[in-house]
């Protein structure tokens, strides 16, 4: 749809697109093929910001859903504006990994395929808000980025060489260029956690 001003001329353009069954073999994006069962997208274009008003993202896949709301910002001079939220419920942290694309917060993806074997983590909440450009920066702000989320039954190597941690739960909080987490409950061989700290 064509929405014009009260002068007449073009103010925004409106859009949707629903698309089942979908495969993607991207070796550049993704690590190996996926499948999509549903994208759905329901967007604005503002001619005069030239600004994307998404009011709808859901994609969903065997045992994975992401739904997302946000703006996003054409620059010019770098990378665009973001201002988006986002939500992934409880999964399997390597089925998360399936779905996570390879150029996204690359350096936390790749620590959690070589250290985080098995358990669920989430439910994911995300809130980003990116000004025009900031993307191009090698290091974010703080409050830039706020992604929380919980861990359950998980399995994984803290130190390399050292014996695997197992059964540990807890919740997490990832910012713009800092990394928290709190552990309730935890197991190191024969040694029992009930609390501690990471960050």
């Amino acid at each position: 749809d064509f929405l014009l001003d009260g002068e007449g001329g073009l103010e925004k353009i409106r859009a949707g697109l629903t698309a089942d069954r979908i495969a993607l073999d991207a070796p550049g994006l993704f690590k190996r093929p996926v499948s999509y069962q549903s994208v759905d997208i329901a967007a604005d274009y503002l001619t005069g910001s030239r600004q994307f008003e998404v009011s709808k993202l859901a994609v969903a896949a065997q045992g994975f859903r992401f739904d997302a709301t946000g703006t996003l910002t054409l620059n010019e001079a770098g990378a665009p504006g973001i201002v988006a939220k986002g939500r992934i419920p409880a999964l399997p942290v390597r089925t998360l990994l399936t779905y996570w694309p390879l150029p996204v917060a690359a350096g936390a993806r790749d620590w959690i395929d070589e250290n985080i074997f098995a358990g669920d983590i989430g439910p994911l909440q995300a809130d980003v808000n990116f000004a025009p450009g900031l993307l191009d920066q090698e290091i974010l702000p703080e409050e830039s980025m706020k992604l929380t989320f919980s861990m359950r039954n998980l399995e994984g190597s803290y130190v390399k060489g050292l014996t695997r941690a197992t059964g540990v739960n807890g919740d997490a909080v990832m910012t713009g260029d800092t990394f928290r987490a709190s552990f309730s409950t935890g197991r190191v061989g024969n040694l029992v956690a009930t609390r501690g700290t990471a960050a």
